[in-house]
């Protein structure tokens, strides 16, 4: 993972958090990650953001 990023909304003390990805972009070199993270409000708490490299391998042939 390369040139991640976070940005906090609110703070979260107590309770539940839900977290939802979705992949923005991929291409076989790049991919674009965008995760929000929801407090029990579903108030968005936090946004994380990161670009991956793609590996012709497998996680499996990496280990």
């Amino acid at each position: 993972m390369t040139e991640p990023s976070i940005t906090y909304m609110v703070a979260i003390t107590r309770g539940k958090i839900t977290a939802v990805a979705r992949e923005i972009s991929r291409n076989p070199k790049l991919s674009t990650y965008t995760i929000d993270i929801f407090n029990e409000e579903g108030e968005v708490a936090a946004v994380f953001q990161g670009l991956a490299y793609q590996k012709k391998q497998s996680l499996d042939e990496l280990i």
